[in-house]
């Protein structure tokens, strides 16, 4: 098994790595390339990949993480206001969303899914790399929404209350 560990430069990669978003938050993964070579892929805890990123071994083996299509619910609409008010809720929820002009994704999950369409949203499965946000405090944080390098450092804010707090829908007031 091959070591790897993340470089920031643009050498030639010689092959790739499909991983899901699951897989690219973990900082220590064991996988197998598409060449068929096994890795120990090692990163900074916190750290989300991003398709694009490149690893590389001791011998100089540049290998470049490709962001696997996976399942993902896909919700749409026109009304920005009633984007933002889902964006809110899933938020209010930890979910990891990416949100795009018109859209958001998240993870399959029935209830979500559901909550979502009684906010007023489309939503459809679909098979796409998904992206979530990083969070407003990471770092690095890209303008482009996806999570390049995101680095959580755990700042141990407690989150002391009952997540059964009435989080009530539709016709409940945003302000």
């Amino acid at each position: 098994m091959r070591t790897l560990r993340q470089i920031h430069d643009l050498r030639p990669a010689a092959d790739t790595l499909q991983l899901d978003f699951d897989q690219r938050q973990k900082c220590r993964l064991r996988a197998v390339t598409d060449a068929g070579v096994e890795v120990g892929l090692f990163t900074e805890r916190g750290t989300v990949l991003a398709g694009g990123e490149r690893f590389a071994d001791d011998d100089g083996l540049v290998i470049e993480v490709i962001a696997r299509p996976e399942q993902v619910i896909e919700a749409s609409t026109t009304n920005m206001h009633l984007l933002a008010r889902c964006c809110y809720h899933l938020g209010n929820r930890h979910v990891p969303l990416q949100v795009g002009h018109g859209w958001l994704r998240l993870a399959p999950d029935h209830v979500l899914r559901e909550m979502v369409e009684r906010l007023g949203l489309s939503t459809a499965l679909v098979e796409m790399p998904f992206h979530p946000e990083s969070g407003a405090y990471s770092a690095h944080a890209a303008a482009d929404g996806h999570a390049h390098h995101a680095h959580d450092h755990n700042h141990d804010h407690d989150h002391d209350h009952d997540h059964d707090h009435g989080h009530d829908l539709p016709g409940d007031s945003v302000r």
